[in-house]
């Protein structure tokens, strides 16, 4: 018998299970004399239900024809139907009309004694071990064949045509000792991003743009960092203008592609096909990489092969752009914004796309053109000028002392006048032009010295 056939007869037994619950609660109301023996009866034949609704759902799922035990169940589903039919005739009060209309429902007793009780709950829960054995056979069967196939996929895989643009990614090397956020600043930008990320309900864009300085690559690391440990950063990738392959967009999405495989093993074979069919897929326009590389694979992911995964804590997964307008060509970077929002059609994963930019042109143009899609945007000119005090307040404290613990100063080095008088000197137009402190963004302050002297070192 195939699956169809054999999900047919198990909706039959299901219609059998939940006539006897419903007898069952009958005889809970009206009859007196066995609630217990009742409620024994009830509960065994509507956990039998259960296991046979999710049999059902298997056995018409797509892969219900390579589902072999499953679908050669169909002796014990014929045995299980013939025993429900047995005990619903048996305790169905309609068989006792004569008596019904002499002596009214009341007057029935539960037709069961408790040793034919013992013996009909052991028969039901019997079939249960079946059918749950064999959805777990089932399932084991499929997920190693997945887990084979994704497998075999990674090792033929040629990963030398995803070329990489090195220094790109998060915690490179090259990048290993730029800052992150001070902890306790930029609280509340990192906080609405990270909850952003972390939503399946979010829309999948999310904008950071300011103007030089104002903290953007510094947000950009915190938050990556956070989502590293978390195990939900998907990919980054880090532009800078002028370095070889970050200067450009070039090698964007063959570097995404490549963090995603080790995050996401089960776009492997999608990625594997697509450079079967085209090994110079990675040199392609940046239409033809994202449709090949990254959409397709994403969207061939279904859930079965998804539940293997190790890599991601959630179904969500963020990939990280930043410095979007370093790229060299206008044109790209507009190319970029037509086509990420694309990810949502995956139904599998959310790939939320993080990207901090300047506001210039391109990037604003590009963004005006997901107004009907929608995405969440902060812009940083706007922190109000108390948070920002705030936060250079944060930093000048923690940075005053390393300081006085490097050159033993006295530990009320230094005054709180001066402390509040550097805070001060950090009017917008110094904080934006000259120091650029780490906890807000941008390169580190400038010569040492500078800070030292401004605070009144001691001789």
């Amino acid at each position: 018998m195939d699956g169809l056939s054999s999900a047919a007869n198990v909706f039959g037994a299901i219609a059998l299970t939940g006539s006897i619950v419903k007898i069952c609660g009958s005889y809970i109301t009206e009859a007196k004399n066995a609630r217990d023996d009742i409620f024994t009866l009830q509960r065994s034949a509507a956990g039998l239900e259960n296991i046979l609704l999710s049999l059902a759902k298997i056995l018409q799922g797509r892969g219900a024809m390579e589902l072999s035990v499953s679908s050669n169940i169909s002796d014990d589903i014929d045995n299980c139907i013939s025993d429900l039919e047995a005990l619903e005739t048996k305790i169905n009060p309609r068989q006792k009309k004569g008596v019904m209309r002499r002596f009214g429902l009341r007057s029935l007793k539960w037709p069961i004694q408790r040793p034919e009780i013992d013996r009909l709950v052991e028969n039901l829960e019997r079939y249960k071990s079946l059918f749950i054995l064999s959805m777990q056979v089932d399932q084991t069967v499929l997920l190693t064949e997945v887990a084979q196939s994704l497998e075999t996929s990674k090792d033929t895989i040629n990963l030398d045509k995803l070329s990489v643009a090195r220094g790109a990614e998060f915690d490179s090397f090259l990048d290993q000792h730029e800052q992150v956020c001070l902890p306790g600043t930029r609280t509340e930008i990192i906080d609405n991003v990270i909850a952003w990320a972390t939503s399946p309900e979010e829309r999948c864009m999310f904008w950071l743009n300011g103007k030089a300085g104002t903290g953007k690559s510094t947000i950009s690391r915190t938050l990556a960092k956070f989502l590293k440990e978390k195990k939900v950063l998907g990919a980054s990738f880090f532009f800078k203008r002028g370095e070889a392959d970050r200067g450009n967009a070039m090698k964007l999405f063959s570097t995404i592609t490549r963090q995603l495989l080790i995050h996401i093993p089960q776009l492997a074979p999608g990625i594997q096909k697509s450079l079967e069919a085209d090994p110079e897929v990675a040199c392609k326009s940046l239409t033809e990489q994202f449709d090949k590389l990254i959409l397709q694979p994403l969207k061939s992911v279904k859930q079965a092969q998804l539940s293997l995964s190790k890599a991601c804590t959630y179904h969500n997964m963020v990939i990280i752009i930043d410095a979007l307008d370093e790229c060299a060509r206008d044109e790209d970077i507009r190319a970029i914004l037509r086509l990420l929002p694309a990810l949502q059609e995956s139904e599998i994963i959310r790939l939320g796309v993080f990207i901090t930019s300047r506001p210039e042109l391109p990037t604003r143009l590009g963004f005006s053109q997901m107004q009907k899609l929608g995405y969440r945007s902060v812009v940083l000119d706007e922190v109000p000028w108390s948070v920002i005090q705030h936060d250079i307040s944060l930093f000048l404290r923690h940075r005053l002392s390393e300081i006085g613990s490097d050159r033993n100063l006295p530990c009320n080095w230094p005054m709180e006048s001066d402390i509040q008088s550097l805070v001060k000197m950090s009017t917008p137009p110094v904080y934006f032009c000259c120091y650029r402190l780490p906890c807000l963004g941008g390169p580190p302050m400038g010569p040492r010295r500078e800070l030292e002297e401004a605070a009144h070192i001691p001789e």
